[in-house]
């Protein structure tokens, strides 16, 4: 009897496990790796590097991948040239396209727009200047991203970070102020605003020292305090940021190995006591995404390597869950609200999982 219960508990085991593999879908996109994702009015937006923008209408079923542009040819790429990051508004679609000077001969940030759905393409960056006092040596335009508050304010990461009140037709630097011409660059950088307050904009990186630093503004991105010192490992970096469902100042940070969390409005982090982490990968993955429910207290998901963390309990108790074995790298994540549908990119494409609670033990 004891046998047939333990060759009963494997079957259930392997069942579940084949159950959860099939919940998730294949959306096939036509390139290899998908490094930054964006959803707005039914249309799914993927950054996929060197192989430039592509989208997807979810509305229908049996829709196909479309080219936007932005591809790099084989002979001019580089370890992260292309379209790294996005944001969509109203019809109009802004991208961060990083590439090396001969390729663009320095007359560029990367900052390009769209109005016509990537018919046609026209540089956005107006007023972007590199730290040095020219145009940039490398364009890097890493993240950007639009107040959920104010639509016309939105910020971009490039090393520096810049501003524009007009919807991105003109940027002015915000950091660092004017009378330091000069700081060492960042080689991994996102921004991220508060889901509560309009006033607080968080920033988040990797310095080229190889160390982690992190940013506050508390007046909507106009002025920034500096924490390059946060008590964490020094070779490290801050690749991911999320916040609770229900209270905002639980913030998660994903860096090297770790996960880290805040559950005072990230004052923790600021102080002289070493932070601990919240949970590890035991193969010192990068936790490239992190990813909150939009409704659901606690629930956590956390992309390290080919990993996907789930937790209920935030953070405090996770489980590592079946995903498709195509997805061999995660790197980003986005929770489409409405839906209840979970989105996952990387290495071998973008998946998708309804209702992705499930997945949690």
């Amino acid at each position: 009897m004891k046998q047939i219960t333990v060759i009963l508990t494997i079957v259930l085991l392997l069942s579940c496990t084949k159950d959860n593999i099939n919940l998730w879908e294949d959306l096939n996109l036509p390139v290899q790796t998908g490094y930054v994702l964006f959803i707005d009015n039914n249309n799914l937006y993927v950054g996929a590097g060197y192989d430039g923008l592509w989208t997807r209408n979810l509305s229908r079923r049996n829709s196909k991948w479309e080219y936007l542009g932005h591809r790099v040819t084989e002979g001019e790429r580089h370890f992260e040239a292309g379209v790294q990051a996005i944001n969509v508004y109203n019809g109009t679609i802004t991208i961060g396209y990083i590439c090396p000077p001969e390729i663009d001969d320095g007359k560029f940030i990367g900052v390009w727009r769209s109005k016509d759905r990537g018919n046609t393409w026209e540089p956005a960056d107006e007023g972007i200047r590199a730290p040095w006092g020219g145009w940039s040596q490398w364009s890097s335009a890493r993240s950007i991203v639009r107040s959920p508050y104010n639509s016309d304010h939105v910020l971009l990461g490039y090393g520096d970070i810049f501003k524009s009140k007009d919807g991105g037709n003109f940027w002015y630097r915000v950091y660092p102020e004017p009378d330091f011409p000069y700081r060492y660059s960042s080689l991994y950088f996102s921004l991220i605003w508060h889901p509560t307050n309009p006033n607080i904009i968080w920033a988040h990186g990797e310095t080229n020292r190889f160390q982690p630093w992190l940013m506050r503004s508390v007046d909507a991105g106009n002025t920034w305090e500096e924490y390059f010192h946060v008590n964490v490992p020094r070779n490290n970096a801050f690749y991911s940021m999320a916040f609770d469902a229900d209270d905002p100042d639980i913030i998660y940070i994903g860096a090297q190995g770790a996960v880290i969390r805040s559950t005072k409005g990230g004052e923790e982090w600021m102080g002289e006591e070493p932070v601990p982490a919240l949970f590890t990968d035991d193969q010192g993955n990068f936790f490239y995404a992190l990813q909150t429910h939009p409704e659901i207290p606690g629930v956590l998901f956390a992309g390290a390597g080919k990993r996907l963390y789930g937790s209920k309990g935030y953070g405090e108790t996770v489980s590592i869950l079946e995903t498709p074995d195509e997805l061999t790298f995660i790197i980003d994540m986005w929770h489409d609200k409405d839906a209840d549908i979970l989105y996952v990119s990387g290495d071998g494409g973008v998946f998708r999982i309804h209702n992705p609670v499930r997945l949690i033990p």
